[in-house]
């Protein structure tokens, strides 16, 4: 599997299966039925061809700088409030700047 944030086309197969796992909760590769559902779902990940996600920029160099920061590192950005201090707004502002200029709230975004 890819160590890395990637976007990817969900092929309809791998929806049901995603489907499939979310309604079990969890797997257990000990389980003969389990396995294959298992293997089908990291052969479907793993041959799944890319896509690309199109977000709209906000302009405000406070949501911008909060936008670059958020690509920068998807995985590390959890914390609103530590990214508006680094962006140096609030997240109240940050929330306020997304949805006027790009019609998504922060967390959307």
């Amino acid at each position: 599997m890819p160590s890395t944030v990637r976007v990817i086309i969900v092929s309809p197969l791998l929806k049901e299966l995603l489907r499939r796992v979310m309604d079990a909760g969890t797997l257990d590769k000990r389980g003969v039925r389990e396995r294959r559902l298992i293997d089908i779902l990291v052969d479907e990940l793993t041959s799944a061809r890319a896509g690309s996600i199109e977000l709209p920029m906000p302009r405000d160099p406070r949501a911008l700088a909060a936008a670059h920061l958020v690509q920068a590192d998807p995985t590390r950005t959890r914390d609103a409030c530590a990214l508006a201090t680094r962006a140096g707004a609030s997240v109240r502002t940050l929330e306020r700047l997304f949805k006027d200029e790009t019609g998504l709230s922060f967390g959307a975004w």
